[in-house]
């Protein structure tokens, strides 16, 4: 008899999943743009201190080790130099 006053599940689950997945990217959206500005700072404080007025890809590397992320470091450098060769040879290129 109490299965008379329940609400259908296959209605609570759609609503709890519809709302749920939004609650969830909406707070993943946050927290990215929080940790992004978070990391910029620091990279520019290192940017800062070497008296430059533009953040380098060194400042984002050392901001990642101040801010105790240094298991990015290795990828972070292999993406600089995939990036780096990219960039040159487009550069070449367009020479030839």
């Amino acid at each position: 008899m109490s299965d008379d006053y329940e609400l259908p599940r296959a209605v609570v689950t759609r609503l709890l999943k519809s709302s749920i997945q939004k609650e969830a990217k909406e707070a993943i959206t946050k927290a990215a743009k929080i940790w992004i500005l978070y990391a910029t700072a620091c990279a520019n404080d290192f940017c800062q201190n070497s008296n430059r007025s533009t953040i380098s890809a060194n400042d984002v590397l050392m901001a990642m080790e101040e801010l105790e992320f240094p298991d990015f470091v290795p990828q972070l450098k292999e993406t600089l130099e995939t990036f780096k060769k990219d960039q040159a040879s487009k550069k070449a290129a367009k020479k030839n």
